[in-house]
């Protein structure tokens, strides 16, 4: 009877200790099962601070890092959008002519964006919406923090992102068809412009 009564004992606090450790797993580390491995060979992982907040993990096998700052889930979690050997980029829509951009570099280096009209993953290199909704456009290096303005008159939209019809990097250059200021309902005003980069760099 006492062999009995100590083997389920024994089998209980073995039940419960995996239970704890299965429980703490799973609300605070990730396995290697839970990471999205990108072509190149790169992965990233969310990892869950409290319901709709976590930090993320992102790295290869000779290094890894993990985002000092907290994000908050909008929509959705974010899914990989596109990545190369040295950046990582997550997206998630947080509404009308808005994706929440994350973009992690492999350098160390975390950024996120809303409005992201373009990426140059190959220059390092992202074109957002202003978030003030009072410029057109601003384009900045993720990597060593330089930026570039952009600011002429265009559609009488409250956030001048919704004006961008077109924007691509292309070369040195980055290409931008957008409504110009003579834009109304059934008029159309389509203009264009070339912005060099090659400062950015």
């Amino acid at each position: 009877m006492y062999k009995f009564q100590i083997i389920f004992v024994i089998f209980f606090l073995g039940f419960m200790a995996c239970s704890w450790t299965s429980e703490r797993a799973t609300s605070w580390t990730s396995t290697k099962n839970d990471s999205i491995v990108t072509k190149q060979g790169n992965y990233y992982m969310l990892v869950s601070v409290s319901p709709k907040k976590y930090r993320v993990k992102w790295g290869n096998e000779k290094k890894s890092f993990v985002s000092e700052k907290i994000f908050e889930q909008i929509s959705r979690e974010p899914t990989l959008s596109e990545s190369s050997k040295d950046a990582i980029v997550l997206t998630e829509s947080c509404g009308s002519f808005c994706s929440h951009t994350i973009i992690l570099s492999l350098s160390g280096n975390v950024k996120d964006f809303s409005f992201v009209k373009a990426i140059s993953l190959d220059k390092n290199l992202v074109a957002i919406g202003d978030p003030n909704g009072e410029k057109l456009l601003l384009i900045e290096n993720f990597v060593n923090g330089k930026t570039k303005t952009i600011e002429i008159e265009t559609c009488p939209a409250a956030n001048k992102a919704e004006c961008i019809d077109f924007c691509k990097f292309s070369g040195n250059l980055l290409i931008l068809k957008y409504q110009g200021n003579k834009w109304a309902t059934n008029s159309p005003d389509p203009k264009e412009l070339s912005v060099d980069i090659a400062d950015l760099q």
